[in-house]
Parts: C-alpha cells; sequence; structure tokens
C-alpha cells in the first residue's frame, strides 16, 4: 500500500510538471513609436500584477516566458501605457505605443509606496527619469537633481552636493531624507545624508523621485522637509555590459584642474530565475579654494565686522573663532584654510553588487552590499575634512506584488578626517595656552588673562579703570550689553585705540603681535619647522586630546515592512500598513560623545532605538 501511494505521488508530481512546463508560453515581439515606426528601446514589459518582466532591447524587441492567461503591461516615460490579454494560443506580440505628452500616465511610487500615476499623487512629487539622466551633460546625476522645481542645494565641495527642499535651507539638512534602493543614506553620527559619495553610480541609476516638502508619514523618522527615492537598475531588465568615461576641467577663480571619472556596469539573468549585477564608479578631481578671508561669519555678533576688527571671524580662517580674553570679546589670529589642507583631493570610489532571485512569479528575494570611500570638504556647522571616509551598506529584501520586507545595516568609518575649526584653534593653543600657566616662557598665565591684563590697562587710558569688571561695565553703560558684542562703530573704534595704546600696534595685526611682545615666542609662518609640527600633531590627534581628528565607528541598523491589502476589499478602498525599527550604534571613543558618564575609563557604545508604524486608507470618489 505503501509502494503505491508513493508511485502515485511521484505520477502526480510528474503529471503536474509537464502540465506547467506545457501551460508555459513564451511571448515574442517589436514595440514600435506609433507615429514614426521606429523601435523603441526600453520599454518596461510587466506581467501584471507581479514582479516578473523584462525590458526591449536595441532593436525594440523583447521575449518574455509567462503561464497564460496572463495580462502584459507596456509602459515607457512619454507614451501611454499599454495592457494586453495574453493566452495559450497567443503568437507574436506586436505593440506600437503612441505618445502622450502630458504624460498623464507616468508612474511614481514615492508618495503612497505603490505605484501610481504622478497625476493622482496626493502630495507633489518631481521625477528625474532615465531619458533624462542618459541626456545630461553634468558631471553627475546629482547635479541633474539640483534642477528639478522645488530643490536648494548647497555645493559644499566637488564631490559633495548637499540637496534639500527648497524654503527648508542649511546645510546638510537632517529633516531632509534621501534613499537608495530603500536604504538611508544619512551617516548615522555625524546625522547629514552622505549625497553621492557613497551612492548609486550613474550608469546604474534608475530613476529619481522627489517630494519637496513634509513627506507623508510612510517613511518614517526625519521625512519632515522633504525625501528623495533614489532607485537602481533591475538586473533581470537591465543586462549587458555598459561603461562610461567622463572628463572635464574644473574652472575655479584661483585655480584650473583636470577632472577625470569612470564607471563600468554589469549585468545578467539566468533563466528568469537567477540575476546579479556588479558596478564600479571612480571619480579624480581637486576641490576648489575656499579663500574668503575677508568676509565676517559669527552669528554670536551682529553688523558688518571687516578683517581690521578685533573681533573678526573670517570665513575660511580657523582659530579666530574663541571670543578670548573672556568678556572683551577680542579674538586670536586665524590660520588660512589654503595653509591647513593637506590636499584639496576629491575622490570618490564606489563599489557594489546585488544577487536577485525569484521564487516565482509573485516572490523575489535580493541581497545587496554597497561599499563607498572618498575624500572631501563637508561644510556644516562646523567645516570639516573627509578623508579616506568610509561607507557600506548590507541589505536583505524581499518583494512581493502586494508586500516587501525590507532589512539593512550601514556602517561609517571616518578615516583620517578631521574638523578644521579645532585644527586652526588648536595650533593657536600650540604657540601660548589660552588659559593654562606657561612656565616655559615664565609667565604667570595663560594667553587669554596676560592679554586680558594688558587690554584692562590700555583701557584706563581712556578713563576706564582696569578689571574684568570694569570692563564689563563699560560696555554694559555704553551700549546696553551684558556681553559685550561691539555692535557699536564707536565701540569698535575705542578697542582698536585701546590695543593700539597697549601695544603700540593696530588691532588687525593684536594676534599674532601680541604674542611675541608679550611672550617673546613668534607665531610661526606658514612652512616654518614648529608650524608643520603643530599642524601635523594636531592633525592627526583626536578631538578632546588636543587634536582636530575624530573617531567614528557607527552603524545604522533599520528593519520595515509594508503590506498593501486592498486586494482584500476588491480594490474598493485602499488599505496600507507598514511598520519599520531603527537603532543607531553609535562610537566615537569619546571624542564627540561622552560614552564614559561614569568615568571608570570604559567606552561603552550608545545604542538609541526608534520605532514606528502607519494605516493608510484611500478612496476614490465622484467618478475617480
Amino acid at each position: 500500500m505503501k509502494k503505491r501511494i508513493y508511485i502515485l505521488t511521484i505520477l502526480s508530481c510528474l503529471a503536474f510538471s509537464m502540465g506547467m512546463m506545457q501551460a508555459q508560453t513564451t511571448v515574442t515581439g517589436t514595440v514600435i513609436d506609433a507615429e514614426t515606426g521606429e523601435t523603441l528601446i526600453g520599454v518596461n514589459i510587466l506581467i501584471k500584477g507581479t514582479v516578473s518582466g523584462t525590458i526591449t532591447d536595441f532593436d525594440g524587441s523583447y521575449e518574455l516566458d509567462v503561464n497564460p492567461p496572463v495580462s502584459l503591461v507596456y509602459s515607457m516615460i512619454g507614451y501611454s501605457t499599454q495592457t494586453i490579454a495574453v493566452t495559450a494560443e497567443s503568437g507574436p506580440i506586436d505593440v506600437a505605443l503612441t505618445s502622450d505628452a502630458i504624460l498623464a500616465d507616468e508612474v511614481v511610487v514615492s508618495a503612497s509606496r505603490v505605484e501610481e500615476s504622478i497625476l493622482e499623487s496626493p502630495v507633489t512629487i518631481e521625477k528625474l527619469d532615465l531619458i533624462s539622466i542618459k541626456n545630461s551633460a553634468s558631471a553627475d546625476y546629482y547635479d541633474e537633481i539640483t534642477r528639478l522645481k522645488g530643490v536648494h542645494h548647497t555645493q559644499a565641495s566637488l564631490t559633495f552636493n548637499s540637496i534639500n527642499a527648497r524654503g527648508f535651507t542649511g546645510h546638510g539638512n537632517t529633516r531632509f531624507v534621501q534613499l537608495q534602493d530603500g536604504m538611508d543614506n544619512a551617516a548615522p553620527l555625524l546625522n547629514f545624508p552622505t549625497g553621492n559619495i557613497v551612492g548609486i553610480s550613474e550608469l546604474d541609476i534608475k530613476n529619481v523621485e522627489m517630494i519637496p516638502g513634509a513627506a507623508s508619514a510612510l517613511y518614517g523618522p526625519n521625512a519632515f522637509n522633504g525625501i528623495l527615492i533614489m532607485t537602481s537598475k533591475d538586473p533581470f531588465k537591465y543586462q549587458g555590459l555598459s561603461a562610461q568615461i567622463k572628463t572635464g576641467v574644473t574652472d575655479g577663480e584661483y585655480n584650473q584642474d583636470p577632472f577625470y571619472g569612470a564607471s563600468v556596469r554589469y549585468a545578467k539573468a539566468f533563466n528568469d530565475k537567477f540575476a546579479f549585477k556588479i558596478n564600479f564608479s571612480g571619480l579624480l578631481a581637486k576641490d576648489w579654494d575656499a579663500r574668503d578671508y575677508d568676509t565676517h561669519r559669527s552669528f554670536n555678533v551682529t553688523g558688518q565686522r571687516s578683517p581690521g576688527d578685533p573681533d573678526f571671524d573670517g570665513i575660511n580662517l580657523y582659530g579666530d573663532e574663541t571670543l578670548i580674553p573672556v568678556g572683551t570679546g577680542m579674538r586670536r589670529g586665524g590660520w588660512r584654510e589654503q595653509d591647513l589642507l593637506e590636499s584639496r583631493a576629491a575622490e570618490s570610489f564606489k563599489y557594489d553588487a546585488a544577487f536577485h532571485y525569484r521564487f516565482n512569479d509573485n516572490l523575489e528575494a535580493n541581497v545587496s552590499y554597497k561599499y563607498g570611500t572618498g575624500s572631501t570638504v563637508y561644510q556644516g556647522s562646523e567645516r570639516y575634512a573627509l578623508r579616506d571616509f568610509i561607507q557600506e551598506f548590507v541589505k536583505l529584501e524581499l518583494n512581493s506584488a502586494n508586500w516587501n520586507i525590507r532589512a539593512y545595516r550601514s556602517m561609517t568609518d571616518d578615516g583620517d578626517s578631521y574638523n578644521m575649526t579645532a585644527l586652526g584653534a588648536f595650533i593657536n593653543e600650540g604657540v601660548w595656552q589660552s588659559l593654562t600657566a606657561d612656565d616655559v616662557y615664565g609667565l604667570p598665565a595663560g594667553w587669554a588673562v596676560a592679554a586680558n591684563v594688558a587690554y584692562s590697562g590700555s583701557l584706563s587710558v581712556f578713563g576706564v579703570p582696569g578689571g574684568d569688571a570694569a570692563i564689563a561695565k563699560a560696555f554694559a553703560d555704553a551700549g546696553g550689553f551684558g556681553q559685550p558684542q561691539f555692535q557699536s562703530a564707536a565701540i569698535r573704534e575705542t578697542i582698536a585705540q585701546a590695543f593700539t595704546a597697549a601695544l603700540g600696534l593696530p588691532s588687525i595685526e593684536w594676534g599674532r603681535q601680541f604674542v611675541e611682545n608679550t611672550s617673546g615666542l613668534a607665531r610661526p609662518n606658514v612652512g616654518d619647522p614648529l608650524f608643520n609640527q603643530l599642524l601635523e600633531g594636531v592633525r592627526s590627534g583626536l578631538f578632546q586630546q588636543g587634536g582636530a581628528g575624530f573617531i567614528d565607528d557607527s552603524n545604522l541598523n533599520h528593519i520595515e515592512a509594508n503590506y498593501n491589502l486592498s486586494s482584500l476589499f476588491d480594490d474598493k478602498i485602499g488599505v496600507q500598513i507598514g511598520a519599520n525599527y531603527r537603532q543607531y550604534d553609535l562610537f566615537t571613543n569619546g571624542t564627540v560623545f561622552n560614552e564614559d558618564p561614569d568615568g571608570d575609563g570604559v567606552f561603552d557604545r550608545i545604542k538609541i532605538g526608534e520605532y514606528g508604524a502607519y494605516l493608510q486608507l484611500t478612496k476614490r470618489l465622484m467618478d475617480e
């Protein structure tokens, strides 16, 4: 009896397999432009209600295995979408697409996480499609994004274009989310989107969608000011080998430098079950010089300032930020950016690979890995020289026609990056500390106290008794300031006269000359052995330890699930649910955060969890 059951089972499986083999049909055909008769390249052909499909090749031809009866959806940007039924008796299917000038059928997914016409989207969406990217003459498709309506951007450096929604200005806005294939590309510790330093290569980018304003709750934390969704090409649909080389010249105010870029992509599919792709792209160039030494940048002082003012804080001068001596508003002289940067190199190298597997027409899995490294200069609340900055992504994803589950992990490493502001400040401290007694030169206290004493004495020449309290009172009486900020031109002139009286020098020279006159130590010139020693020591040292470098060994772990339940309600009402969990795993070894609050010498990683869920209901009214 058992043998009979066993044999019947085998025969049933064989019969079922033969039936499935007989049911499968290979559909072939050509897609052309209905008006010109020209074949169309890259037309998307999707089996309706599944994740399976293909695209037309260079001859406009296609081939797709289906199990009839099914419906095939033919779509392309700029053309009306067609849906054609396929039966077992269907032969070759040739399709002629008609142009659609208003792009009414252009499909987007960013607003509702499901495909919908761009004109039916509940929010405004700007889209950069494959054709626009291919026709762009920009050095990078990120430059093309800046031309979309509603986009505000800041060109922080050649390789760092900070994208933001217009009306929400700021460098690296942390409330504007950028997703690449569903993964948040923000650095977990520094908390700014890394843009295209580590992103999708130009040969692999398929399209870009942007919501230039408050994004829906479907995308979780931080999407308050907008969202940018970048999608790469599916290796099942976009196969073959492609390569690209770009070159040019960056023309800055002070330099003209060569620009080189190259990209390679290869994708291959096997039996409509397994597909993979690999990408490499590289960029070599030099950043523009930042030499604005004549513009005051401080947010703590109102009114115009010029390099001759004693409280001047130059945009690209570092070390002149701190108001010292305390209560006077004076600053030490700063160092020029061009003298502190070891290189103007702007580099980016990106590698990634993805593997896709289709279990059936309704379920596909993919796993991907991205690795990117680069050097650039980032302008945020401070100016950072990112050197050999590394970011990695690992993702596992399951996609069905109605649901998807995505889990990914991003990892960052600062490399040899450093803070420009701290670099200039600590070089000054290396010459003469501000608040600590300096026995080497026989001074009673640090630079700040010594300068304060000299400054107080000089004020007495103008009828103001010496002493910190008298200084504060004098400024309070003159301008009503508890902390003098030099809003009055007359007060600034008095300060300049005071320093001239105290040091015999105009205030513009005070930072250097005060040190020389008081301590006998000349502030080193750029290129001197002492300057080079201080520069290298501070640049390679760690913040909180007298250096400008910092440690970033941080991770972001994220998992999310989304389900479209509309089919359960016969699509009469749209029902969509989703949830996500995110964990920030941060470690700076005490250089940015205090990871040793107990003071026992043990630095623990900082872990922060976030979670959320959503329910979305939609109903069409009044004849659609």
